[in-house]
């Protein structure tokens, strides 16, 4: 119970939060950074920085105040975890129930700036009323020691590790020109914004099966387009942190978990092409706290009320969120269901088969929703989906055919369920894995061979041989029943001293060294290497594996758990304890030190530079897109013809334009962009129609670039071909080989340099992203309009005829 003076306290920081709050919410609608037009100021820069971290932390603590309400009936169960750890409870709990919210508000077509900040104003000045700040800073205080020269060590790390996640932010986290991003995630995203709804709508009507809730709207409504990087960075954050919670908890030992965190930084420092600006990062983190709380069900009986709820609300997140990623975490928590009934816990299992039910339920849901309002159940698998779609009210939305178009466009196993193994590249299997990030470092190996040749020269093996005639796969699951978490609960860190002799002399005997890696296999080794197995067995099957290996990000975590887990065992089983505490002391410094090293090194070529001078207001936007032909001034100029709002269809895939597809609406490319539902007539109809449909949507302006092969199917379409590009068009505006076309209102300026130019890039093949082969568009273009005519045109019944083969497509 708060006394006054402490309401009062309680009262001012509420106050505080709400004027912060207010500020940035207000100065993001007053400053567009991302304006072509306007050179941002250095002083406008910082302001957008420093706002930016500051709505960082407010979006966390909006989190951790839904998590904490939510969560207040189970306060005994959590009672003996540490202020980091019910800190993570609450933020998980939290973002998950406001992401599922966040969902039903975009179906009420609620996505309104106003509206989400004083719906979400309630739980940032509730904050300092539910939660006790000092408690946060008591366990700083708590976890230093008497001795100067240990803390010394532990915050050296620690800056490492801030260290890192400055370098994500700076480098990864402030903005992004991914081709994906700039051709679809970003313009669907906008779209959202704009019309308010997560209704399907005209920009990669795909997405709103799959990615139709979360966090990213939010901090786009309350700052601006950049807000999903906030949102990836947050959950990199408490990824960490989490991973930091559990490995210090188990081993026993705060520096193994600093260097597990710091370990899976340097994982995700340098990832794939708009990692941080896709669901990926998020999604991650969903299913690895979803893991955590399934493992704490299964060994701890006094947390099993709390962590059962846990997993069902993150589950239940996840499904809306993202279908695809909850079935590893569903298959995860029935392979812990059959450990319930091996061991005869049936109580516990009949909870496990009830989240289970629960995600089935809200799966159910959103697949009956998504079928009843566009016809279409899903998208991933497509070829799975499209077998069982209502092509009668999906053409209300998009045209039939364009599906058809992506199908086809396709490999022709992409997309589909079955045997994938020998398909795929071998070395796709390590980029699964995430093998690279650290096989390529030889400071790693030089840690990894020390640590094995310190393990072979004071080796105590005989309690692996012994556990390893036990159970299935010997010590990954024991007879015995699962150890409580009480038990480890209770062991005290061992503190260093430092000076001689003292810095290893423990108490730690034979008996509690085997317990702890007992602890190790039981909470980290077993379910790291269970997901890691079910993402391969994902990848076995479904054949899509550049999705995967995109999806699958996330495995970095479950390998960095995997990695750490078997250097302690190796550590843990040295039978010297003053050796094996000097390799407990040196190892986790070790690490760091080498993943900081390795993030420095792939740092290079003004990955770190560029995106620093963009923060202090020192380079513009054209200076830190993808592209290097073209200026900004050319990219004003190509605006300033257009006009303000105007829709500009590229028909290449160039990204060249970056900053304009950041505009709303911007540069649209095919097949991101649907036409509505008249795609079919555009490509397909005469001339006059396409024209007239196309004046209807209100696109007047074409880009291409006639040096680059052509995207889509416009180009090989009747309005673009022969007689009829030269009568309804004419140049608008002209950079060497990039050509604006609009409508011909006047005799035409098209001529024979530029007949010849587009005839000649009518034979330019358009990439295939699988194999790096390339095939022709025409012919896919072909195959297309074969199947239009074949169906007569219809848009309820189009059937596909067995006799006809696959064209290679573009992915």
């Amino acid at each position: 119970m708060l006394d006054g003076k402490s309401w009062w306290k309680s009262i001012a920081v509420a106050a505080v939060l709400a004027i912060i709050y207010f500020l940035i919410f207000i100065w993001f609608r007053m400053f567009d950074v991302w304006d072509i037009n306007k050179d941002p100021s250095t002083i406008k820069m910082l302001s957008w920085v420093v706002l930016r971290i500051v709505f960082l932390g407010i979006m966390c603590i909006i989190c951790i105040t839904i998590g904490k309400v939510a969560l207040i009936g189970f306060s005994k169960d959590s009672a003996d975890l540490t202020v980091t750890e019910k800190m993570l409870l609450n933020f998980f709990i939290g973002g998950a129930l406001l992401r599922i919210i966040m969902y039903f508000i975009g179906i009420c077509g609620l996505y309104k700036g106003i509206f989400v900040f004083c719906f979400t104003f309630p739980a940032l000045i509730l904050f300092p009323f539910v939660y006790d700040v000092k408690e946060v800073y008591c366990d700083c205080i708590d976890g230093l020691t008497k001795n100067p020269l240990e803390n010394i060590i532990y915050a050296g790390i620690w800056f490492i590790a801030i260290l890192i996640l400055s370098i994500i932010y700076v480098a990864h986290c402030q903005y992004s020109f991914d081709g994906d991003y700039l051709t679809h995630y970003g313009p669907y995203y906008n779209a959202v914004i704009q019309s308010g709804s997560l209704a399907p709508n005209e920009w990669w009507y795909q997405y709103f099966y799959s990615k139709g809730a979360g966090l990213f709207y939010y901090s786009m409504l309350i700052t601006d387009r950049s807000g999903p990087l906030l949102v990836s960075f947050l959950h990199l954050i408490a990824v960490s942190l989490l991973i930091y919670a559990i490995v210090s908890r188990v081993s026993g030992n705060r520096l193994w978990g600093i260097s597990a965190a710091i370990f899976i930084l340097g994982m995700m420092a340098w990832p794939i092409d708009g990692f941080y600006i896709k669901h990926h990062c998020e999604t991650g983190s969903l299913i690895f706290a979803t893991s955590v709380a399934t493992v704490l069900f299964y060994v701890s009986p006094r947390h099993r009320n709390i962590s059962f709820a846990t997993v069902c609300i993150l589950q239940s997140s996840l499904v809306l969120y993202s279908l695809q990623a909850s079935i590893y975490t569903a298959v995860f928590v029935c392979i812990f269901g059959m450990l319930s009934i091996r061991n005869h816990d049936y109580i516990s299992a009949l909870r496990y088969f009830v989240a289970i039910i629960i995600t089935a339920t809200v799966s159910l849901g959103s697949l009956l929703y998504n079928f009843w309002l566009t016809g279409l159940y899903e998208i991933t698998p497509f070829r799975v989906f499209l077998r069982f779609w209502n092509q009668k009210v999906f053409s209300k939305w998009v045209s039939p055919y364009l599906m058809l178009y992506l199908s086809e466009g396709s490999s022709p196993d992409l997309g589909s369920l079955g045997f994938a193994g020998k398909s795929q590249n071998i070395f796709m299997y390590a980029r699964l894995f995430r093998l690279e990030k650290f096989v390529l470092s030889p400071s790693f190996w030089f840690i990894l061979i020390g640590v094995i040749a310190a393990y072979v020269i004071h080796k105590n093996s005989s309690w692996i041989i012994s556990q390893a005639t036990k159970g299935f796969f010997g010590f990954f699951v024991s007879d015995q029943p699962p150890i409580d978490v009480k038990l480890y609960t209770s062991t005290k860190e061992s503190h260093y001293n430092f000076y001689g002799y003292r810095l290893f002399a423990t108490q730690e005997d034979s008996q509690y060294s085997a317990f702890r890696r007992l602890s190790i296999i039981y909470y980290l080794l077993f379910p790291a290497i269970t997901m890691c197995l079910l993402v391969f067995v994902v990848y076995l099957t479904v054949n899509q594996p550049v999705s995967i290996i995109r999806m699958s990000e996330f495995v970095s975590i479950f390998v960095t758990i995997t990695v750490i887990s078997f250097i302690m065992l190796v550590v843990f089983s040295i039978s010297n304890p003053i050796f094996c505490r000097a390799i407990s002391v040196l190892v986790p410094i070790a690490i760091s030190l080498s993943m900081c090293s390795m993030v420095l090194t792939n740092g290079h070529n003004g990955k770190i530079r560029i995106p620093l001078k963009f923060a202090f207001g020192l380079s513009s936007l054209a200076e830190v897109s993808p592209s290097q032909t073209i200026c900004l001034t050319q990219m004003k100029e190509l605006k300033r013809i257009a006009g303000p709002g105007s829709r500009i269809v590229s028909l290449n895939l160039d990204t060249d334009y970056g900053v304009l597809f950041l505009e709303y609406p911007g540069i649209i490319t095919e097949v991101s962009y649907s036409f509505g539902n008249s795609w079919h007539q555009i490509v397909f109809g005469a001339p006059d129609i396409a024209k007239q449909t196309l004046q209807q949507q209100e696109i007047n302006y074409f880009l291409v670039n006639l040096q680059s092969p052509f995207f889509g199917s416009l180009p090989f379409s009747p309005l673009f071909s022969g007689d009829s590009l030269v009568k309804n068009f004419r140049v608008l505006w002209r950079s060497k080989d990039t050509f604006l076309l609009t409508w011909n209102n006047a005799p035409s300026s098209i001529d024979n340099d530029f007949c010849n130019l587009w005839n000649n890039a009518m034979t330019i093949a358009m990439p295939t992203v699988m194999d790096g082969k390339q095939d022709y568009g025409k012919q896919l273009y072909e195959r297309i309009y074969f199947l239009y005519k074949y169906n007569s045109g219809t848009t309820s019944t189009i059937t596909r005829p067995t006799f006809l083969g696959r064209v290679q497509g573009w992915q």
